[in-house]
């Protein structure tokens, strides 16, 4: 029994007195491509150019799709080199750079041996750089300054130094005894040991004070910023140069050093003339 038009089965399209059945395409086949209903809703494009959802021609695929599929098989075609991990490329250069140092140093090592007479020409032409200062080992007695303390204010701070200076001065054996008993600085322990030092390593006004005193001399009383001090002198060892046995090591390495450097760069100089 024929079913009445407005029950017709989907896909059947009368035309006049003859109907024709258009079979339904499959789920996404169409996908892009507007029915004959829709079409008033999509104008129809020129032959060739893609309308809103899909390619001209009826054509399904995309054109984002064969923009990403062209951008696949050139990125696959590129040699291996351009496509390395970054982490090769970071091996690759370092491995350069290892080449490099490595003929850099056998171009330094082609150097002439340094001899014995080198080291004691470079001494003597160099005296002033094997010059060993005048040192004097050294000891301090502090007493701080600080107005909030009743003990240290400026006053007390000078009369409590000249108190330990007048016992010294009948005592001056008994100095590291008063520096432990007394000094308000951290080498009171050892006694107000500074060590041996050269000058220019105190305070200028210390340094100054310093500079005059013979071994087993006492100071008197000397403010820098920190307080009043008393120094006094253990011994002084004069300036000297050193011995050439002392620094004959050092030199030979020094020279053969700055004969390597200049090799290195002499073979640079040559490649890049070339």
């Amino acid at each position: 029994m024929s079913l009445p038009s407005h029950q017709a089965r989907p896909g059947l399209v009368r035309s006049g007195s003859r109907s024709t059945e258009r079979r339904a395409a499959p789920a996404g086949a169409g996908a892009g491509v507007p029915c004959r209903r829709d079409r008033a809703a999509h104008p129809r494009q020129p032959p060739g150019r893609p309308g809103r959802g899909g390619t001209g021609n009826g054509g399904c695929r995309g054109r984002g799709d064969r923009r990403a599929f062209s951008r696949r098989r050139r990125i696959s075609s590129r040699p291996r080199s351009q496509r390395a991990d970054p982490g090769d490329a970071l091996r690759e250069e370092l491995a350069r750079e290892q080449r490099v140092e490595a003929v850099l140093d056998a171009v330094g090592s082609r150097v002439p041996a340094v001899s014995a007479r080198d080291v004691e020409i470079f001494y003597l032409l160099h005296r002033e750089r094997f010059q060993s200062p005048e040192l004097r080992t050294l000891r301090h007695i502090l007493i701080t300054i600080n107005e909030d303390l009743s003990s240290n204010t400026r006053e007390a701070a000078f009369r409590r130094i000249t108190q330990i200076h007048a016992l010294l001065q009948r005592h001056p054996e008994r100095f590291a005894e008063q520096a432990l008993q007394h000094s308000e600085c951290p080498t009171s322990m050892q006694g107000g040991l500074l060590g041996q030092l050269p000058a220019g390593k105190l305070f200028p006004s210390l340094d100054v004070v310093a500079a005059t005193l013979r071994s087993g001399e006492l100071s008197g009383p000397v403010e820098s910023p920190m307080g009043f001090h008393l120094l006094r002198c253990e011994n002084r060892r004069p300036a000297s140069m050193l011995p050439l046995a002392s620094v004959r090591t050092r030199i030979a390495e020094q020279i053969l050093a700055v004969r390597s450097e200049n090799a290195r760069r002499r073979w640079i100089r040559s490649l890049l003339a070339q």
